[in-house]
């Protein structure tokens, strides 16, 4: 079923709904897919706000208002009436009441979304393309690339990362390299935690790394709390490679939540096969996670509720050795004394910036007194 269609009893009622998407493969044969002529010269002047339709989607668990910005590989992207892009497992969706008005307020803004979605289809349908393609067609597909923007392909490129295609995976992973987005740093997370070769996955996170480092601790500190174990481990040991002692205060509430689902376990079983999870506040709701980062839904991790004890244990004492790594000391897996080491550093650090202050301070008033 595509839900982007009006049903028909209100299609003729809301048929300028789908203008946009309508002009838009007509805009880009002619060459009019430049964002800043097509969005602003036309969309923006309000030509087309009249057009923009909304609806009120029923799904299994809650009612959202908003305006239909498109769907992809089985999502519903959504701009809701707060103005906030929501995404949707298609699956979620009974049904749709398409006689809802959209805010004028977001009228533009779902214009330049529905634009930008389209592209992004275009630019995977090329990855789609350029894989299946010959040595000699493939300098022409490369080149439709140059029209489009790092919003609009780093999708198609964060898949081509996947590629079975090694010259889709090298043009994905050289283009992506290049973009300035903190958007572009996930994808090569992604390969780095999922891909199985090694070498592959060892660049991929080298990259990261140049790219921004601090961007790339800060995502492995978020994982360490909130993936299946196996990314749980590979990212609690890849904060104490990093050697960056930014990440202990995560890593102490790493080793605290795990020890919490340990003990909880023992004091209700003798017998320990399977325990509950303690997502770190993440609800059970919210099975797909996300983050206030850029584009961290790339890495399309999901949220397990349940591992063995063996597993939570690996993570235990994984993160104790990444707490050692990081800091010199050996605390075992005593939160408290590691809660302390944390804080007395952080103490530590902020005397010692609050003397550096004082001591700049005087250093500027000293030539004062001099010339009085």
């Amino acid at each position: 079923m595509n839900f982007s269609q009006p049903t028909p009893h209100v299609a003729r009622r809301l048929s300028l709904t789908t203008l946009p998407l309508g002009i838009l493969p007509i805009a880009f044969v002619l060459g009019l897919f430049v964002q800043g002529l097509f969005v602003q010269g036309l969309f923006v002047q309000g030509l087309f706000v009249q057009s923009v339709g909304a609806a009120e989607f029923h799904l299994v668990e809650e009612t959202v208002r908003g305006a239909w910005i498109g769907e992809a590989d089985g999502a519903l992207h959504i701009l809701t009436d707060e103005g906030k892009k929501r995404t949707f497992e298609r699956n979620d969706l009974l049904w749709i009441d398409w006689s809802v008005e959209v805010p004028k307020k977001h009228a533009k803004r779902v214009i330049r979304e529905r634009f930008l979605e389209e592209r992004r289809k275009i630019a995977r349908k090329l990855i789609q393309s350029l894989e299946r393609s010959g040595v000699e067609e493939r300098p022409s597909l490369i080149a439709k690339f140059d029209g489009f923007d790092e919003a609009q392909s780093l999708h198609a490129f964060s898949g081509g990362l996947d590629s079975r295609a090694e010259h889709v995976r090298e043009l994905s992973f050289g283009r992506l390299a290049t973009f300035q987005s903190e958007a572009a740093v996930v994808p090569f997370i992604r390969v780095y935690l999922k891909s199985s070769d090694p070498a592959y996955a060892a660049r991929a996170l080298e990259q990261a790394k140049q790219m921004d480092p601090d961007l790339t601790r800060r995502i492995f500190e978020f994982v360490s709390m909130s993936a299946p174990m196996p990314y749980r481990v590979k990212s609690v040991e890849t904060l104490g490679a990093l050697g960056d002692r930014a990440a202990l205060p995560s890593l102490v509430r790493v080793l605290h939540s795990v020890g919490i689902d340990i003990r909880a376990t023992v004091a209700r079983t003798k017998s320990i096969d399977e325990v509950p999870v303690n997502l770190g506040g993440i609800t059970q709701a919210a099975q797909n996670v996300t983050i206030d980062l850029p584009q961290l839904e790339l890495i399309e991790i999901n949220s397990s509720l349940r591992v063995p004890v063996e597993a939570l244990r690996r993570l235990e004492a994984v993160t104790s050795q990444a707490l050692h790594t990081l800091s010199g000391e050996s605390h075992g897996t005593n939160v408290g004394a590691w809660a302390k080491m944390v804080r007395e550093a952080a103490q530590a650090a902020q005397a010692a910036q609050a003397e550096k202050a004082e001591k700049s301070e005087k250093a500027v008033a000293a030539p004062k007194k001099q010339g009085d």
